[in-house]
């Protein structure tokens, strides 16, 4: 696409017609985002060859890509070049090039220019350092941002509501709300007033920490100082509270908005929808949907998905497929969740045969199926009484090889519904087709279940995994003979640790050092004195343990 577009700037010439600074501009971005410096200097020089006059936009497009290219000599020149061809102070033009590194997370180069500007006798302000601070957020590195918050009265430079709210956005997505607070009490007493902007970003980060009662408070004081909501703060504040299930206030909220003129967007309306779904009132959900279009706001795929998802809850197949029949009425269009949520239901509602020729069906139509629709799949027929290999390999041969790793979820499944004694050597199975398939490298497979066994406290079994893949030739992870015998000996389970080091030591695997030391911990405390003897007596006659 970017290649395309350079192309057809360049077959210009070739009919005579001169581009337009606004064609070169927008070239130079597209250049620049692409990261193609080179390209995007060829287009400056075209520009200069056709007799234009670059403004504010070129400069600050082509000394962004300089800056990401690493080419700051070449920034430096075209610094200065742009202050004097616009008349504009150095100052300026330092700062957008400033800004522009550290939009682009481009620190090292931004505290180059900032050097530079210092050196030539030019002042940064409090635009220039706001720039640097939300680029140290962006990066994380937060601590930098509040050490060169802390400077700016040293240097003559008053804090602004705009450097106040970078740091209270990035304190709040920290999870800091207490340092958050302090700046944000900190801005009333330097006569700072605080934005909506400000106030939207800490009752956002009250209600992620479950801190309602807070928020609420907040937003009364919104009001209160003549400051005006606007959707956003509706809208965090409504999220929440369906988030919690408190539908009463949300709903408050949402007919407070229509009484001060604050009109609902659809991120309103999805939100209480859901609400709504997550408690059993898909219906309910359902009439709000229609009653959006009356409102002047257009229900979305996502609108629709949410109530579908109730649907699927509830098991209400006729609704679900109402609701399906609706979209295609409405042109609304279909995505991977709607398919992937409908498939669930059908299978839920044991409906396997109709699931498979809708999933064939779709797969005809072009849908790409995702790790979900496969994991749909096998939770479904896992919840089969009399499972049979068949019908996993049914899924299997529907599903194009290896397009997806299998994820951790996919292990859930295997662990909860597969790890039985009935059903043992069907996980083993399943997990060696997956592999064979492409689905994911044997090894990970088997580490990602051994693992997933240890979480859940089943160790026993993973230890039965662990031996009987040995068995079939694979050759595991460290962490693979480790887990299972250090979860046993956090279990105070010492002798079951003891047999599993034997079991693997007769197939020829050890686990490392710091798993046998820990072994030979818990025998000690447990008066396991002639098996931690045995241990010790193979310990010298093997040098292999360390190998891992």
């Amino acid at each position: 696409m970017v290649n395309e577009a350079l192309q057809t700037l360049g077959k210009m010439d070739d009919f005579g017609c001169k581009p337009a600074l606004a064609t070169i501009n927008a070239a130079l971005e597209v250049a620049v985002k692409a990261n193609l410096v080179d390209e995007a200097e060829k287009i400056y020089q075209k520009a200069l060859s056709a007799g234009l006059r670059p403004d504010r936009v070129t400069f600050n497009n082509l000394l962004l890509g300089l800056g990401k290219g690493g080419k700051l000599e070449e920034a430096r020149m075209l610094l200065e070049k742009s202050a004097h061809m616009l008349r504009i102070p150095d100052r300026i033009a330092y700062t957008s090039l400033i800004s522009g590194l550290c939009k682009a997370g481009l620190m090292d180069g931004a505290q180059v220019i900032l050097d530079d500007m210092k050196r030539i006798g030019e002042i940064p302000d409090i635009v220039t350092y706001s720039a640097i601070m939300d680029g140290f957020c962006k990066r994380g590195e937060i601590e930098k941002s509040m050490e060169l918050f802390s400077q700016l009265r040293k240097m003559r430079c008053v804090p602004n509501v705009f450097s106040y709210s970078i740091l209270i956005d990035a304190l709040c997505k920290k999870g800091n709300l207490e340092d958050a607070y302090r700046l944000f009490d900190e801005m009333s007493d330097n006569c700072c007033i605080p934005t909506i902007v400000t106030y939207n970003t800490l009752i956002n980060g009250l209600c992620k920490a479950n801190k309602l009662k807070e928020a609420w408070e907040l937003f009364q004081e919104v009001t209160q100082k003549g400051c005006t909501p606007s959707v956003e703060t509706y809208n965090i504040l409504i999220n929440a509270y369906c988030t919690s299930n408190q539908l009463s206030f949300a709903f408050k909220l949402f007919h407070k908005m229509w009484r001060e003129n604050c009109r609902p967007d659809t991120v309103t309306f999805n939100s209480i929808i859901h609400g709504l779904c997550k408690l059993g009132r898909a219906r309910r959900g359902l009439n709000l949907l229609e009653r959006m279009a009356t409102k002047g706001c257009i229900p979305t795929t996502v609108t629709y998905n949410t109530v579908l998802d109730g649907f699927c809850r509830e098991a209400d197949l006729d609704g679900t497929r109402r609701l399906l029949l609706k979209m295609d009425n409405e042109g609304i269009k279909k995505d991977d969740v709607t398919h992937n949520t409908y498939l669930a239901l059908l299978l839920k509602v044991g409906n396997e045969e109709e699931a498979f020729e809708t999933l064939q069906k779709l797969l005809h139509g072009g849908f790409i199926p995702t790790i979900v629709t496969f994991n749909t799949f096998l939770s479904g027929i896992s919840k089969q009484k009399n499972i049979m290999w068949k019908d996993i390999l049914r899924i299997m041969d529907l599903l194009p090889a290896g397009i997806f790793p299998i994820d951790n979820i996919t292990m859930q499944i295997v662990r909860q519904s597969f790890c039985t004694a009935e059903r043992f050597s069907l996980a083993c199975d399943l997990l060696n087709e997956l592999s064979l398939r492409g689905y994911s490298p044997k090894g990970a497979i088997y580490s990602k279940l051994i693992n997933n066994l240890c979480d859940s406290r089943r160790p026993e079994l993973a230890i039965a995994v662990l031996i009987s893949q040995l068995e079939r030739g694979w050759v595991p992870e460290p962490t693979s003979f480790s887990c299972p015998i250090e979860t046993l000996c956090e279990e105070n389970d010492v002798m079951a640790a003891f047999e599993a080091f034997k079991s693997l030591r007769e197939v020829q695997m050890h686990p490392n050092s710091q798993t046998v030391v820990k072994l030979m911990e818990s025998l000690q405390r447990s008066g396991k004195i002639e098996e931690c003897n045995e241990i010790i007596q193979f310990l010298k006659t093997n040098t292999e343990v360390d190998a891992f």
